[in-house]
């Protein structure tokens, strides 16, 4: 509560990115912490806004670019979240929490697409795909019916030929 109070106070002296360099400075860290607490309380979404407020006003402050990242990941824009560690980590390329966290998310896209690829090679692949099944049954019923027919057509010769003979 007290974050979002002075949020609130100091976004009236901030109109338009306006202010004094340190209302912006002092705004731009009670965003950053704001955005910590709500990550805490699992509002990911509110932190993730939170953190772009203060991008907003200074836009290559790495913290807050951290945070956002992290919140994003949380939410599964991993696309994102990597942007974001890129620009954090070409403002602070010493940053070495921003540099785990980008390995980190590095991994988890390469599983994601491997799962995709996977998904899509199950999907599009000759033996064993779902799409392909439909075919396979279709044509197993045709095969089956055709059978069916031709030995219907030899039992109906076959009775045909016994009257044939019982007649003669």
């Amino acid at each position: 509560r007290a974050y979002r109070r002075g949020v609130s106070s100091l976004k009236k002296l901030n109109k338009s990115n306006t202010a004094e360099d340190q209302v912006k400075a002092l705004l731009v860290t009670l965003y950053t912490n704001l955005s910590t607490v709500t990550f805490k309380t699992s509002k990911f979404r509110v932190s993730a806004d939170v953190a772009s407020q203060a991008i907003a006003i200074e836009s290559c402050n790495v913290k807050a670019l951290y945070r956002r990242a992290v919140a994003n990941r949380k939410l599964g824009d991993l696309e994102g979240s990597r942007n974001d560690l890129r620009a954090a980590l070409a403002v602070d390329s010493n940053s070495s929490i921003c540099k785990k966290e980008l390995v980190s998310v590095k991994k988890e896209l390469e599983s994601v697409k491997e799962n995709q690829k996977k998904a899509l090679a199950k999907a599009f692949g000759n033996s064993g795909s779902f799409l392909y099944n439909d075919r396979e049954a279709l044509a197993k019923r045709k095969e089956e019916e055709e059978q069916r027919k031709k030995k219907e057509a030899q039992e109906l010769a076959k009775k045909r030929k016994q009257e044939w003979e019982d007649e003669s």
